[in-house]
């Protein structure tokens, strides 16, 4: 009977915590629960133990049955009242432990007298044992007093409701039970205060490992938006990255089709500047050749313009001798009227000399003159060439700009062809300020050669005279020595005069000379310029 009833505590206890109030155990805590459950247990077996005490009467025929089973419903209606209203305070545990403690009282009383009374006293073991689901000390220091006293109390007031002898030496026995009672409460109160904190430190694990568990469910749902939020950004990435390739793509297409049409841009424009330069080249060097040819011209038309000037003032210089014989002699004049009349007739005919020989220097001028006005018509067209070949290289130098780093070479080049178009235009201005001069002294020689042909004029007009009147010679010799020495001093003029017709003739020649350096010049600039087009448009092409 008594495992029986051990058995039974342990599987309602163990029903009762595992199935009874678990939905009730976050709110009260498992010692809590236990307590409950214990106490609803053992209100449960306090009715047992009276049926089975009930029954065990009957069967050995027990007097005053009766009563014991009235105790027994009495001693079991607070513990059962605690259990139905689910308390679990001191009040309902210590009512507990007073009924664990009188059930094997009435057991002694029943079995009075029967060969099991001794035996039975093990029964208050068994429910002192049975407090310790309480897990309180209190309960089994109660049930161990009520133990004690009940065993002291009969055993001097009904022996035979303790022990089944009635000897004086039972006193012993009492004393020892109630020391092995104390022990038992002692240890088990240990047990179950132990049992207590174990269950308060559970509790606290639980409810921290709840805390945990929340803590956890709580960082599984940031892991779970961080994953999502990391996915959607990976994905917003990918679709970035894509977008990000096709309009990598669509650029480098793009600057692939620009590049090409520049390419294509930049190779006409490299054809147009080729035939535009060479054309302007070869026109260049056509002008400069022409110019050339014509300084050489010029040159020899001054050289021939010095000598006659040279001859005309030699011829001067014997018109004034002869004159100033003519003057020496006038006192002899009527002695070689023949003489005189042949020195006439030969002045006449070196005053012809003169006449044609001023008239051939005019001649030359006027052809000067003309190549002049072809030398400045030449340097207006190179002037305009180098205008042209000018706004070319400007143009160049725009699209080079356009071009970018791939126009850097031909930037460079076309500055080059600014550079040269330069110096053209300046040479060409040193021409025409060179043609300028050179018309100049020309100008200023045809009209020294107008007066040089205006006194050999006169002097043919003198000469005829003399020769008209010769016969009046020497009635008018005063006459003819005064006009002798006009003469003279006519023919120092026109020496004078034809010095500088010589003067400028030479200075014309040196003015050719000068032009003609010039176009030497222009024509190696013109080559130059045609290697840099080459050049250039080979870059450009290259590019």
């Amino acid at each position: 009977m008594p495992h029986f009833m051990i058995s039974a505590e342990t599987v309602l206890s163990k029903i009762g915590i595992l199935t009874g109030d678990v939905a009730r155990a976050d709110e009260l805590g498992d010692l809590d629960l236990i307590r409950i459950n214990g106490i609803r247990l053992l209100s449960a077996c306090g009715w047992a133990s009276l049926l089975v005490m009930a029954i065990c009467g009957l069967i050995i025929g027990a007097d005053d049955l009766t009563i014991a089973v009235l105790m027994g419903v009495a001693i079991n209606i607070v513990p059962t009242r605690c259990a139905l209203q689910g308390r679990h305070d001191l009040p309902a545990m210590l009512s507990v432990a007073m009924m664990i403690a009188l059930h094997p009282a009435l057991f002694l009383y029943v079995f009075t007298g029967h060969p099991w009374q001794m035996d039975l006293h093990m029964y208050f073991f068994v429910g002192l044992g049975a407090l310790i689901v309480l897990c309180d000390w209190r309960p089994l220091v109660l049930a161990g007093a009520i133990i004690t006293v009940h065993h002291l109390t009969f055993e001097i007031v009904r022996p035979d409701w303790v022990f089944l002898s009635n000897d004086d030496s039972e006193i012993g026995r009492v004393l020892m039970h109630g020391a092995v009672v104390l022990l038992q409460c002692a240890f088990l109160g240990f047990a179950a205060e132990r049992l207590a904190r174990l269950l308060r430190a559970q509790q606290a694990a639980r409810a921290h490992a709840q805390h945990l568990l929340i803590e956890s469910q709580e960082a599984t749902e940031r892991a779970l938006k961080a994953r999502a939020y990391a996915e959607q950004a990976y994905a917003a990435q990918v679709d970035a990255e894509r977008i990000a390739d096709r309009e990598r793509r669509a650029r480098l297409d793009e600057q692939r089709a620009a590049d090409g049409q520049r390419r294509i841009t930049m190779l006409e424009l490299a054809d147009r500047f080729e035939h535009s330069v060479a054309g302007v080249v070869r026109s260049v060097l056509s002008s400069s050749g022409e110019l050339e040819g014509s300084s050489r011209e010029l040159n020899a038309l001054a050289v021939e313009a010095s000598r006659k000037a040279g001859d005309v003032a030699a011829t001067a210089h014997a018109v004034t001798e002869r004159s100033r014989e003519v003057a020496a002699d006038m006192s002899t004049v009527a002695q070689s009227v023949a003489r005189i009349a042949s020195q006439v007739n030969e002045q006449g005919a070196l005053t012809a000399v003169a006449q044609r020989s001023s008239e051939l220097g005019d001649d030359s001028l006027a052809a000067l003159a003309e190549r002049t006005t072809d030398i400045v018509g030449f340097a207006d067209i190179i002037a305009d060439i180098a205008s042209r070949t000018n706004l070319l290289a400007l143009n160049a130098s725009i699209e080079a700009a356009r071009a970018g780093e791939a126009g850097r070479g031909f930037a460079v080049v076309a500055d080059e062809v600014k550079l040269l178009s330069r110096q053209a235009k300046d040479a060409t201005g040193k021409i025409t300020a060179l043609v300028a001069t050179v018309d100049e002294r020309a100008s200023a020689v045809e009209g020294a050669l107008a007066e040089v042909a205006d006194v050999v004029g006169s002097l043919g007009v003198t000469s005829d005279r003399i020769v008209a009147e010769i016969a009046e010679q020497l009635a008018v010799s005063n006459s003819v020595g005064g006009h002798a020495d006009g003469t003279a001093q006519d023919a120092a003029d026109m020496a004078g005069r034809m010095s500088e017709v010589a003067y400028a003739a030479d200075a014309a020649g040196a003015l050719s000379g000068n032009v003609q350096s010039a176009a030497t010049r222009l024509s190696a600039d013109a080559l130059s310029l045609k290697a840099a087009t080459e050049t250039f448009v080979a870059q450009l092409r290259a590019a």
